[in-house]
Formats: C-alpha cells, structure tokens, sequence
C-alpha cells in the first residue's frame, strides 16, 4: 500500500505537466527535429481533466509549426472526450460552480485575480480558456460529432482595460489566459493585448523580480505573439526569455509557455 496517496488535485496537476512534456515532444517532431515519438495521451479522469487544462496548448504545435489539423490527432479525440466527461459551465453559472475539470488550473498557483462578479475573474479566465480549446477542436473535425458536445461559445465579457485601469489585475487575468496567445486566434482579449503591451512588459518584470517565473514565462508569451504581428515590445523579449530558461525551474507547463514564447520571438526575427 502507498504510503502517499495523491489527491485529485494533485494527480490532475500531474497529468498536465505530463501532458506539457508531450506537447513539447511533439512540437520537436513537426518541426522535425531528431525527437523520440511522443507518449500517447492517457484516457483516465485524471487526463482528461488535464486536457481541459491544458487546452488550446494541445494543438499549439501544429499552430506554431503551420501543420494541418485533423480529427484523427489524438489531441482532438482526448480533448473531445475530455469536453464530454467535463462540458463547460453554463452560462451564467461559471463563477459559482466550476467542475474539477475545468477550473483546476485556477487554484491557488494561479496570478491573483478579481472577484467573481468580475470580468477578470478565474472563472471568466476558464470560459476564455474553453472558447480557444474548443476554437481549434472545431478547425480538427470535418464531422460535427467531434465538437457537438464541445462547444464553447466567445464569451461577452472580459476585462476592458483602460487608461486607469489596474494593470496587475488585468495583466493576471491574462496570465491565466496564455493558452490564446497562439496563432489562428483573434478576439478582443488579442486585441487588448496588443493596446497594452507595456502592461504586459511591467508584469513580465514584476513577476522575474518576485521570482515568478510561471507568471512571466505566460505575460512574456503574450509579449511574443505581439510582436510576431507587428506590435513593437516595450522590453527586449531575447534576453527576458533567456533569463526565464535560466532561472524557471523544472515545470514543464512553464516550459511550455516560454518554447511558445521562443517559437514565436524567432518568427518575429528576433
């Protein structure tokens, strides 16, 4: 018998760095690197519940390496399944009930954010979350029988930042947001990225000088993709993701958000 039993919490979080470790591997193999096979994704709660996670990152490979996307990818099939055993909140309901699946990345590791009521809220941060999952998935199946069960409308609310607004808040929020900060998606969160991409550069700072680098590993991601589009970085983005590959620890989600972040610096030509 174990002398450690993990809560689901904990194998949930397990499964998603697994998870990340897999999407790394992939994004080697399509870019055609001399990678091992990745693992094939695992079918248990705990997986699943990691795929709503992770979410538009399971197909941040082929986005960042232009590959088609087809209903045969795993990524599609687990995610699929995952939306089935876990289905977005109903609308409305997102900031009073949130299931294991889909809200266990806004747990206690996650940027601080606003209250419930709020448009910055974690809860929101989930809805946006399953938009982009569910965006992609729906680019995968040429069938509707993929996607029936799956779909995550844009949600009307998210944080509207404004000439006094409260850029640690809002720069939170979309910390918890990074999985959208990918090629082939556009809404009014990319938009409010691109306006205020100084926030995003003071909070990529604030969290390296607080040590964390989770945190600045998904602002500077943002950063990335902006300039990837033509918007200038406030701050030098080579060095910045040097420094968080340097000092950002062993998690292979913040590994993934800053090979995000690299892929789309050297796009950008930098």
């Amino acid at each position: 018998m174990s002398v450690y039993d993990a809560t689901p919490e904990e194998e949930i979080s397990q499964a998603a760095e697994r998870m990340a470790v897999r999407a790394l591997a992939v994004l080697d193999a399509v870019e055609g690197t001399d990678a091992p096979r990745p693992d094939p994704l695992g079918a248990s709660k705990p997986d699943l519940a990691a795929a709503r996670v992770i979410g538009a990152d399971l197909f941040a490979p082929y986005q960042l390496a232009g590959a088609p996307l087809r209903a045969e990818l795993e990524e599609a099939v687990a995610l699929a399944q995952a939306f089935q055993l876990f289905p977005p909140p109903e609308p409305g309901r997102a900031d009073r009930d949130r299931d294991a699946g889909a809200g266990a990345d806004a747990g206690a590791d996650e940027p601080a954010a606003a209250s419930p009521a709020s448009p910055a809220s974690p809860a929101s941060a989930v809805a946006w979350r399953d938009w982009a999952a569910a965006e992609f998935l729906a680019r995968c199946a040429s069938a509707s029988v993929l996607v029936s069960d799956a779909a995550a409308p844009m949600p009307e609310r998210h944080p509207v930042p404004e000439d006094d607004f409260h850029w640690q808040e809002w720069s939170g929020w979309m910390a918890q947001v990074s999985p959208l900060a990918l090629p082939g998606l556009e809404s009014p969160v990319h938009e409010a990225a691109q306006r205020h991409a100084r926030a995003l550069a003071r909070a990529t700072v604030r969290s390296m000088l607080r040590r964390d680098y989770r945190t600045a590993a998904r602002t500077a991601r943002w950063l990335a993709l902006g300039h990837s589009r033509g918007t200038a970085s406030p701050v030098e983005l080579a060095p910045v993701l040097r420094h968080i590959r340097l000092f950002g620890g062993p998690s292979a989600r913040t590994a993934l958000d800053l090979r995000i972040g690299e892929r789309l610096a050297q796009g950008a030509g930098l």
